[in-house]
Parts: C-alpha cells; sequence; structure tokens
C-alpha cells in the first residue's frame, strides 16, 4: 500500500472506536434531506432482514491531524446520520433498562474505551467522537447527550424521520430492535481511505466525488436488479440480465434517456413513481421489496429486464418522444383508427404532448396496447389509442393554456394511476379513459364551457405559451400550411412600447386599457419574421398596419382586415372568436 494513501475496510462502528473526528470548517454542514435518512435505514433494515454479510456504505477519507484524531474530508452526512441512530437507540435501550447496549453506544458516541461504566446521565460531561461543523455542533451535542433541540434545520429533521422510523408499530418488537442493532453495529462496511497531509486533500476529495461519473438512478436500479443473480447456480440468469439491461442503453442517447424509459415504464406497470432527485430509485426498490420473498422478487426483476429490453416498446418510447423518427409506425395507426382524414390525429396529439412527460406513461400503455394487440382487434385498439391521446392532448394543453404557473407534478399521480390501469386492462375504452381523467385536477375544464370563458379573457405576457397556441390555430384554419417556428413571430396588433403611440393613431385605448388589452390574446397574431419589425412607422396606427396583414399568408391575421378601426370591442370580439376556436381543437368529443 502506498505511504501517501492507505485504505482498508472495516466496520462503521470500528473505524469510529480507533480515535477522535472532525469535520473541518470548510466542510458543508449537515445536509441531508429526510429522504437520504429513510433510505439509509431501510437498506439497513433490508440488509438485516436478509441475513446479508454486510452493507457498503462507501468511503469515508480522513487525514490524520494528530495521534488519535483525524479530519474526516469526505463522509461526514453518513458518519453523522449514523450517530444519530445510534443516539436514538441509546436512549429507546437505556428505558428498557438494556445496558450492554447503551454502553456499546456510548462508545461510539463518546471517547469512551471498552472497559467504561458511563451511562447516559454522564453524556454531558463526555468528550464526542466527531465534532461536526460549528453552525451543527449545538443541536449535533445536545441530541447525542438526550438533549431536545428546536424545530428547524436539516439534523432536527434527520432526528424526527429517525423517530418515526422506530416508532413504526412493526418495528417495536424486540427481536427486530437486536437484529437491526447488531447489524447496524457488526455489519455496516465502509472503506477507510486516509490521507498522508504531503497530498493535497482536496484533489483527492474532487477524483472521489467529480472526476468520476455520477451514477443516476437508473444506474442504482440497474445495480440493484444485479444484486439478486451474484448467488451460486444464477449466472445464467445473470447474463442474460446483462444482455437486457445493455440492448437498453445501447438504444437510446443518453442516460437520462434511459432512466426517462425505465421510470415510463415502470408507472405502466406499478403506478406512480416519484422522479425527483434521490427519489425514483428508493421507490423501485420499495416496490420490488413488496414482491414477496428473494426468490419472487429475483423472477420479478428478471421478467421486468426482460420487457423493458423488448424492441417493440423501445421503439413505442421513441415514437412518443420523437413522434418523426418512426412515422411508418403512425402513419398505420392512423389508418387503422379511420383518422386519416381528419384534421387532427395522433401525430398531432404526440406533437402537443411532446413537452409533457407526465403523459408519457398513459400514451406509452395505450401504445403498448395497440402494438400487442391480435389483428382482428387492431382496429378497435388504434381508435383507443387515438382518442385516448386526444384526451390527453386537449386536458393538458386546456390546463397549461389557462394556468398563470403550470406546475406539472400536480397531475402526475392521477396520470401514473391512469397508465397503469390501461396497462392493466381496467381501463380500456375511450370513455373509461375519459371518465379517469374527469377524476385529475382542474377537471372543470374538461366539461362544460369553463374553458372557452377562460380563454376569452387570458393574457399572455410570456409569448411563447400564446406562439404555440396561434400556431396551432392557423394549421387548423389551414390544413396545407406548412411554417417553421424559426419562422414566425407574435404580433401585437397595439402595439408593445411607450405612450406616445396613442397619439399616433391608438386614441381608442386609454392608459388603462393599454394594460389591460395588450398581452390579450385577441390583440395577438401571427405574422412572418421579416414583416413583424419594431419602427415607429409600423406601429403609428391600425391603418398603417393593414396592409402588412393583408399581404400575409395565414388566414388569422388577413381577418384583422375585416375590423375598420382597432378598440377594445375589436379585441374582445376576435379573442371569443379564437377561444371557440381553440376549444374546438383541444376537444372531447
Amino acid at each position: 500500500m502506498s505511504e501517501h494513501i492507505n485504505a482498508k475496510d472495516k466496520t462503521l462502528a470500528q473505524l469510529l472506536q480507533q480515535g477522535r473526528f472532525v469535520v473541518p470548517p470548510r466542510q458543508r454542514h449537515y445536509d441531508w434531506d429526510i429522504v437520504n435518512v429513510q433510505a439509509m435505514l431501510e437498506d439497513v433494515e433490508e440488509a438485516a432482514e436478509k441475513k446479508r454479510s454486510c452493507h457498503f456504505l462507501g468511503t469515508i477519507m480522513l487525514i490524520p491531524q494528530k495521534p488519535g484524531v483525524w479530519e474526516i474530508n469526505d463522509g461526514q452526512q453518513r458518519v453523522v446520520t449514523f450517530l444519530l441512530i445510534c443516539a436514538w437507540l441509546c436512549r429507546a435501550y437505556a428505558e428498557s433498562g438494556d445496558d450492554r447496549t447503551v454502553s456499546q453506544m456510548l462508545q461510539l458516541l463518546f471517547d469512551l474505551d471498552n472497559m467504561h461504566k458511563k451511562t447516559l446521565d454522564d453524556a454531558d460531561n463526555l468528550t464526542p467522537r466527531v465534532t461536526p461543523p460549528s453552525m451543527d455542533q449545538h443541536n449535533f451535542l445536545l441530541l447525542i447527550r438526550g438533549g431536545i433541540v428546536g424545530a428547524n434545520g436539516k439534523m432536527t429533521a434527520a432526528w424526527d424521520a429517525i423517530e418515526e422510523f422506530f416508532n413504526a408499530p412493526h418495528r417495536q418488537d424486540q427481536q427486530w430492535q437486536e437484529k437491526f442493532t447488531d447489524f447496524l453495529l457488526t455489519k455496516l462496511l465502509v472503506v477507510e481511505i486516509e490521507v498522508d497531509k504531503t497530498l493535497d486533500p482536496n484533489a483527492v476529495f474532487e477524483v472521489l466525488n467529480y472526476r468520476g461519473k455520477h451514477l443516476e438512478d437508473v444506474d442504482l436500479i440497474k445495480n440493484h436488479i444485479f444484486s439478486f443473480f451474484n448467488a451460486s447456480g444464477e449466472e445464467a440468469r445473470m447474463e442474460t440480465v446483462e444482455r437486457n439491461m445493455k440492448s437498453v442503453y445501447a438504444a437510446f442517447r443518453d442516460i437520462r434517456t434511459v432512466s426517462s424509459y425505465v421510470r415510463c415504464h415502470l408507472q405502466m406497470e406499478c403506478g406512480f413513481l416519484r422522479g425527483g432527485k434521490n427519489q425514483f430509485y428508493p421507490d423501485v426498490k420499495k416496490r420490488v421489496a413488496e414482491n414477496g420473498n428473494e426468490e419472487s422478487q429475483r423472477d420479478l426483476v428478471f421478467d421486468l429486464t426482460a420487457k423493458l429490453a423488448e424492441t417493440r416498446k423501445i421503439l413505442l418510447f421513441q415514437t412518443i418522444t420523437r413522434p418523426s423518427l418512426h412515422d411508418d409506425y403512425l402513419e398505420q395507426l392512423i389508418t387503422s383508427s379511420g383518422g386519416g382524414k381528419s384534421i387532427r390525429n395522433i401525430r398531432n396529439y404526440l406533437g402537443d404532448l411532446r413537452g409533457y412527460s407526465i403523459a408519457h406513461p398513459a400514451i406509452f400503455a395505450l401504445l403498448c396496447l395497440y402494438a400487442a394487440a391480435k389483428e382482428k382487434n387492431k382496429k378497435s385498439h388504434a381508435k383507443f389509442a387515438n382518442k385516448g391521446c386526444q384526451f390527453l392532448s386537449s386536458y393538458l394543453q386546456r390546463v397549461a393554456h389557462t394556468q398563470g404557473s403550470f406546475r406539472p407534478s400536480s397531475y402526475e399521480v392521477e396520470l401514473a394511476e391512469l397508465a397503469q390501469s390501461v396497462g392493466a386492462g381496467e381501463c380500456a375504452s375511450p370513455d373509461d379513459f375519459l371518465a379517469a381523467l374527469k377524476e385529475c385536477p382542474a377537471a372543470d375544464l374538461i366539461t362544460g364551457p369553463n374553458y372557452t370563458e377562460q380563454m376569452k379573457t387570458i393574457m399572455y405576457r410570456s409569448t411563447s405559451k400564446a406562439k404555440y397556441i396561434l400556431a396551432r390555430i392557423v394549421e387548423y384554419q389551414q390544413r396545407d400550411i406548412a411554417f417553421k417556428d424559426a419562422h414566425i413571430t407574435v404580433e401585437h396588433v397595439l402595439p408593445k412600447g411607450d405612450i406616445h403611440h396613442i397619439a399616433q393613431g391608438w386614441a381608442a385605448f386609454n392608459d388603462e386599457d393599454r394594460q389591460k388589452y395588450t398581452d390579450r390574446l385577441g390583440n395577438l397574431t401571427i405574422l412572418h419574421r421579416g414583416d413583424n419589425k419594431p419602427q415607429e412607422k409600423h406601429n403609428r396606427n391600425f391603418a398603417a398596419k393593414k396592409p402588412i396583414y393583408e399581404r400575409c399568408s395565414y388566414k388569422m391575421t388577413t381577418a384583422l382586415c375585416d375590423y375598420d378601426d382597432w378598440t377594445p370591442k375589436a379585441v374582445e370580439k376576435r379573442q371569443a372568436g379564437l377561444a371557440k376556436i381553440a376549444a374546438e381543437i383541444w376537444n372531447f368529443k
């Protein structure tokens, strides 16, 4: 081993018992979220339940300061969380009168040898094993000494998560607690990396944490799947699993797309799975663990990899995320559904939904049903897929049009459950699908005149959303029109700008009207980029703009010439007409 870097594996308890440790001021404060703490507790519980020989927690990087004292350069979050867990158990065992286990816990929490005779009552006068950064020291000392801390802060939240974990009814059993404690103290394995002061510790830290590729949730899921096939006799299935996962990774351009595909597929299989940072992987592990014993879980993940690797399903996901990639497939579906002559069809709906990943599991489920259908059922399943995508498009577009701040996460749970019900065959018709959508948030936009009424007064200060709506209206009015978004702009009929424009021919709008009508949908239209110029001569009055509108190739814009003058009433009248067209485009018929 190098004289500069010394690495060895040991249990975390063994590492702590070798001396005292400080976290330098340059390190961040305790920053684990509740989900991180819960994941650590649940991983230890799972490993203990399955009687594994150990559970690996990663590396702890130490720098010697003086005999018996080390600086923790990397790993303080795991170490501090481990000690908080020990502190909670120390209190619990003190209440039950288990002096031997209390003694073990105190030896980890404080600088004591294994011959000590101290109790929790002596904690106020004991030196802690670990000294965290200054802003965490007070709360940490209170917690490990049996005190009470305030309600704020990450460390307090971690303590509450630990308390909630151990207070669950099924964890009140004494045998369970003893088994958990034994595993915690004897089988949590780390690799201790001791770095000599002659090396730059920050450079070593950088290599450990940043130079390598960060593991995405899908990588962790893959590794978890592999863990089921490490036993003797599973070599053949391990080869199959490796081959399947390789084909999935090879099918997509980047790891995030792989992750999106896996999450989409799993939500079709089992419903909502959290997708945020540090959430997807724990949720998948939990769902797998719910499927009986380890043998049945092994069968489950083996079948899962086979499904993920199906070429047909990979192509379907690519169809959703990049509709133009498999155009022949969409043409076949459109023909089977009888939508070839329709102004709008599944290609339009997928275009509308491309940016809404919350809808992808439900679309995926619909397309999987169609792809797997027998020939005699192809037509009915094609119609279902077409209608389902239409309803999804209409629902999400209506929500996005009318919500000032559209938050996709507010709709994700219900849409994931809808995907699962389609995949399971419980939602088997357009009527079922529409009924399920009516259980989602903002369902009032589906039924009745609510959407049209809201669109009559909607304002768009962000032109990107207005541009999308106006462009889709242009396409709806002129089926054979072809344009690229880069070649068109949003034109404000009543121009944006300072007050002097009113004197140049916009006298119908006072100051209050300009605030009220300039960004209204009725005041917006589409122009070719070359015709939309900000110069004053193009904005001096409505009559001066008409020749520009008249030569435009879009009916929406040429229709402005039908107005003699541009007034607040004209804006309202035009917006009512656009609202009606939008309701026709994004409909539920």
